[in-house]
């Protein structure tokens, strides 16, 4: 038997039946999936078992509820890629605008000699 990896997610599971013998879970976030890394919107595989705490076993994986803490880092993360991504943005629109600006005859402004 080997370990199962464990996964944290946000949000309340929604479990439901992906066919008549198999439930599953659909998930808001999962943090630190081995596959996914930080992901929104997850379905998981065959759920086998529910705990009182809020976690359960898939298949593959063990899911636990996040903690403050981990959600307070998942969210920072965004928006430092927030910050990071319009910045990086901003320039390379800069770049190409300098690159590709229409002429005024591309404009269809420019007078049509006669």
């Amino acid at each position: 038997m080997y370990n199962k990896p464990i996964v944290y997610f946000t949000g309340v599971p929604y479990f439901w039946m992906w066919n008549p013998t198999n439930e599953v879970a659909s998930l808001e976030v999962v943090l630190g999936h081995p596959h996914l890394g930080d992901c929104p919107d997850v379905r998981t595989s065959t759920v086998k078992q529910k705990f009182d705490d809020g976690s359960f076993e898939t298949r593959n994986t063990i899911y636990k509820p996040a903690t403050k803490e981990m959600l307070d880092e998942y969210n920072a993360k965004i928006e430092r890629n927030r910050k990071e991504f319009e910045e990086w943005y901003e320039e390379w629109y800069e770049e190409w605008y300098e690159n590709n600006k229409p002429t005024f005859s591309q404009t269809g402004l420019a007078r049509k000699e006669k």
